[in-house]
């Protein structure tokens, strides 16, 4: 096994001390807002219209501990995807990262790179991997959400959600998962897919994360 950076586990303590603090700080007194169901709220109203509900064995709903979720298909003409929306309110549970959960499920991960994804004048940083199982070969494009913010990875998003709880800006944060079949089109194709889906649909979910 390779050495540790010494800058690596720095910011892993540093994380640590923060979620000690962070459980043990006496949150400040707020009024919880009710929310409509997620699924509601991701009713693009564009030229994406919603599919079918893909269903998820409530033993895995409840090993994710998310507070909702969504697992849809969104159609657009002739172009299909996959969104799979893991939603906590709280931010005490950390997403699972799919560069754990694909491999754990049998997937190899064949490629995967950072990309910049705009919707409107929001940047969205993503994930974006192509993972095959057999003859099953599809492009994964996800990112962490923390609050008001998109990363590529969840370190980084849990001391953000960390500085968020801190400052009583929000505690939401979610694991947002796009995926798209390979079978019949390219990595580029499929990718230009998954950004016009972001386009019509971060504005609206992010303003239902941050309530405004």
């Amino acid at each position: 096994m390779g050495k540790v950076s010494r800058s690596r586990v720095g910011i892993l303590v540093f994380l640590l001390i923060l979620s000690a603090a962070a459980v043990n700080m006496k949150p400040a007194a707020t009024t919880c807002k009710v929310k409509a169901p997620l699924d509601e709220a991701v009713c693009l109203s564009s030229d994406w219209v919603r599919g079918e509900t893909i269903p998820i064995d409530p033993a895995e709903i409840e090993g994710l501990k998310v507070d909702d979720y969504v697992s849809r298909v969104f159609i657009n003409g002739g172009r299909t995807l996959s969104l799979y929306i893991g939603y906590y309110r709280s931010g005490n549970e950390t997403p699972h990262s799919p560069l754990i959960c694909y491999p754990g499920a049998g997937w190899f991960i064949l490629k995967q790179r950072v990309v910049p994804l705009q919707a409107g004048d929001r940047s969205v940083q993503a994930t974006s991997m192509i993972v095959q199982k057999g003859r099953t070969k599809e492009l994964v494009v996800y990112w962490f959400q923390a609050f008001d913010r998109t990363f590529p990875g969840n370190l980084s998003q849990r001391l953000y959600a960390l500085w968020c709880k801190f400052n009583n800006m929000g505690t939401e944060t979610a694991l947002v998962e796009i995926l798209i079949d390979l079978d019949d089109k390219s990595e580029s194709e499929a990718l230009s897919v998954a950004a016009g889906f972001v386009e019509a649909f971060y504005p609206l979910f992010v303003k239902y994360i941050t309530g405004s």
